[in-house]
């Protein structure tokens, strides 16, 4: 149930950022074409049983054609951080076949990578009661099963918020998912809908030596009613150490991270990191295409490049290199781009291009815990060649994290926690 604003406000971020659009009509091409393992790529769900089994389970084999993978990410629960990302620590059973149940996984982290795990485990698998939060939706397939999303039209608020939203006036029909649209206004003429694309940047005024100006993240870069000269001074004095105003203080805000942005070009740097947040490149890219300055810094003075963990850097760790991004900059915790992909689940192949790329391994973040303390946090077994590259090229770097098990990898310390590196 959607009890305050704050939750409602989750939801309608979850609704505008989580599933994608293309992401609906990708999963939905292969799903329809037979092609579960490529509707559930499409979907960033990982699949982490053998595909095989299906062939020797005639009632897993039908489910899994079934299966709808965004339209579960779509229901799944959110976390309380605002940006409307995945609960975490949730395995919702989805069927049962004898002593074997069909669970997918959501991620251990808020603002850690959005990806799914799918899986076939014990039915008596006991876990963790301090850590997991068991939820079963074997009565509710409604949720991720293509066979009965009509009984959407018959979920109340306590298990589907979007009625609750166009109710609001925060959604209309043509936002939801296809079978969510179905579902809920089966009156409605069928059609494609689904979250609409990214917003393009727009000018923003701002009062500049009592006159309005126009600033807007176009071009590559933000750009300013001043003149090339004018821009140079005001950058001279400032990097003098001289108090600036107006648009200069606005561009400092906006490549910074520091200071206040007028609320619709905060509004604008919002939603392109909500989009890398969920994962969505394809989004980063339109946007980046469109104009939008790499050098944008967040709140946290968090640069894009910090945010590679959580799209894909193959292409866009190029892009933002060749825009003159820092590969070592640190943001407000003092964690450089390689410090959050290793403490957020970053790939071991993001961590090598961004070895490739410069970034240093000898560095620590602002509680002096160092990259080889966060391999050891996060028991990063993908990550011992490094760890062990940084112990012996670095001896003394760091907290010295020991709580960790190198033998039997059991390790009971505090990783497990949602601190959202």
């Amino acid at each position: 149930m959607i009890h305050d604003r704050d939750e409602l406000s989750r939801w309608r971020h979850a609704r505008r950022y989580a599933v994608p659009r293309w992401m609906i009509e990708r999963s939905a091409e292969r799903r329809l074409a037979g092609d579960w393992q490529g509707a559930c790529a499409a979907a960033a769900v990982d699949v982490a049983f053998d595909p095989a089994l299906a062939e020797k389970d005639p009632a897993l084999a039908d489910d899994l054609r079934h299966l709808v993978p965004e339209l579960l990410r779509w229901h799944l629960p959110r976390s309380g951080n605002g940006a409307g990302t995945l609960g975490t620590h949730h395995h919702v059973t989805l069927a049962r076949y004898g002593d074997t149940e069909l669970q997918a996984f959501t991620p251990e982290l808020s603002e850690g990578p959005q990806r799914l795990k799918l899986d076939l485990v014990p039915a008596d698998e006991d876990d963790d009661p301090y850590m997991i939060t068991q939820v079963d939706w074997t009565s509710a397939r409604h949720f991720w099963d293509a066979r009965h999303t009509a009984a959407l039209g018959g979920a109340t608020d306590a298990s589907l918020p979007d009625r609750v939203l166009m109710d609001a006036g925060l959604l209309t029909p043509d936002d939801l998912h296809p079978l969510v649209r179905e579902g809920l206004c089966p009156g409605l003429p069928p059609g494609a809908s689904g979250p609409p694309e990214p917003a393009l940047p727009e000018p923003v005024r701002v009062r500049c030596g009592g006159v309005w100006h126009q600033v807007v993240s176009g071009g590559g870069s933000l750009q300013l009613e001043h003149g090339v000269d004018e821009q140079r001074r005001e950058r001279a004095m400032r990097a003098l150490g001289g108090a600036v105003s107006g648009c200069f203080a606005v561009e400092q805000s906006w490549t910074s991270g520091e200071g206040r942005l007028p609320r619709r070009l905060r509004a604008q740097r919002w939603a392109l990191f909500l989009h890398a947040q969920h994962g969505d490149t394809p989004a980063v890219l339109r946007l980046l295409d469109a104009g939008v300055d790499p050098r944008v810094r967040d709140g946290r003075q968090r640069s894009l490049l910090h945010l590679l963990h959580l799209v894909d850097h193959t292409v866009l760790l190029p892009r933002l290199l060749a825009a003159g991004l820092d590969v070592n900059g640190e943001d407000y915790r003092e964690r450089t781009p390689l410090l959050h992909a290793v403490a957020s689940y970053g790939s071991p192949a993001l961590v090598d291009a961004l070895r490739a790329a410069g970034a240093r391994i000898d560095v620590t973040d602002w509680e002096d815990w160092s990259l080889a303390d966060l391999i050891r946090r996060r028991r990063r077994r993908d990550l011992v060649a490094l760890r062990d590259e940084i112990e012996r090229d670095h001896p003394g770097i760091g907290v010295g994290y020991v709580n960790y098990d190198d033998d039997d990898d059991d390790d009971h310390g505090d990783d497990h926690g949602d601190d959202d590196d």
